[in-house]
């Protein structure tokens, strides 16, 4: 159950500027408290574009912000499951040395390449563990050499404290 969650988390932040991430409503979570709700368009450069029903289109920088949640999502699942991830992904959105290990991995062909499948990016988004786990995706990506490196730091860093 644990390396779920610590895989949920890094994959969470990974997903932000996959292509899966647009198309659809999503909350998203400033550092200062306030979320705004809108279309992810695009991120180029640390920034990105979302389109708001009340703010029209804007631009937001990366640092600025939390976490992106699905609108749906964010309504229908208040568990404490997803509560303790969003909890430890902006922890993990401070730390500049970590952010840039997973910056890193969107390098990786493969990495990508299993990180654009819808089916994965819908499961991630119910926080259902065991839709997760189940996701061949998710057991590829669990494989990786880098995200276990990535999943080992986050459970000394932030859920062993």
């Amino acid at each position: 159950m644990k390396l779920i969650k610590f895989f949920l988390l890094s994959l969470c932040l990974l997903a932000l500027p996959s292509p899966a991430q647009s198309g659809s409503v999503k909350t998203i979570t400033l550092k200062d408290g306030s979320t705004i709700k809108g279309e992810v368009l695009s991120l180029q450069n640390g920034v990105y574009t979302v389109r708001s029903l009340t703010l029209g289109e804007i631009q937001l920088k990366e640092d600025t912000i939390v976490a992106i949640t699905a609108e749906e999502t964010a309504q229908e699942n208040p568990s404490a499951f997803k509560n303790e991830v969003l909890d430890i992904q902006g922890e993990i959105t401070k730390d500049p040395q970590l952010m840039e290990e997973i910056k890193h991995l969107m390098a990786d062909e493969e990495v990508l390449r299993l990180l654009s499948d819808p089916n994965l990016m819908n499961d991630v988004m119910t926080f259902d563990e065991e839709k997760i786990k189940s996701n061949p995706s998710v057991q590829k990506l669990l494989e990786h050499q880098q995200i276990r490196k990535i999943m080992g730091t986050v459970e000394q860093k932030y859920i062993q404290k």
